[in-house]
């Protein structure tokens, strides 16, 4: 860290998407310089008139059919799981048996890694026409626009994906570990979170049409 506050100094401009955002940002990196509350750049995707060719597009580079009625992104930020290198590893906290007998006919599933996790993730052959492997996708944005629910932990992907006006869908198996003794929250997680809790992915097949109304 005190490499990224020595070069804070350098920094021009700082670019916040809210007043919220800003606050931590400032406590974060020690920054004192101008912040620009415009939003991220990266997001106009969402508000662009074409958005729903480069949505069509997307479909295309990943062969996902049209006749599925929903596209689910997963993305994970493994902040406790590390190796004895000290390198970030991941192991997936959820059943795709489970989740293909429960959705498998009517959406895709698509999984996201953070960039950081050295062990490769590998779908097995059963789940190819379920699970798509998108952590090599070049642009993060580009799956948000297709995907019609996120499920995530405590990533800040949250907040780029809320400019979708989506459900967003918050897997806390290990909730009171993450937030008493690993990194804890800038918020009050618990009561702003925009989307509910779940310990166990299972009923989705219920929860996610009630969601995605």
């Amino acid at each position: 860290m005190n490499q990224v506050h020595g070069a804070t100094r350098t920094w021009d401009y700082l670019i916040s998407p809210s007043p919220y955002a800003s606050k931590a940002f400032r406590s974060a990196f020690k920054y004192e310089g101008e912040i620009l509350e415009t939003g991220y750049p990266r997001n106009d995707l969402f508000y662009k008139e074409d958005a729903s060719l480069v949505a069509d597009s997307v479909m295309e580079k990943l062969k996902i059919p049209k006749g599925k009625k929903g596209h689910l992104i997963c993305s994970y930020i493994p902040d406790n799981q590390t190796s004895k290198n000290n390198k970030f590893i991941f192991e997936l906290k959820f059943d795709l048996e489970r989740m293909k007998e429960e959705l498998g006919d009517e959406y895709i599933l698509l999984l996201r890694m953070h960039v950081v996790i050295s062990n490769n993730l590998s779908i097995p052959s059963e789940f190819e026409d379920f699970v798509i492997n998108v952590s090599n996708y070049s642009d993060i944005q580009e799956l948000y626009l297709i995907s019609d629910i996120l499920i995530t932990d405590y990533s800040s992907v949250m907040f780029d994906f809320a400019n979708t006006a989506r459900p967003i869908l918050y897997y806390t198996y290990d909730l009171e570990d993450y937030r008493d003794n690993i990194r804890g929250f800038y918020m009050d997680f618990e009561k702003e979170a925009p989307g509910p809790f779940l310990k166990r992915l299972r009923r989705l097949s219920i929860l996610l049409p009630i969601l995605m109304k």
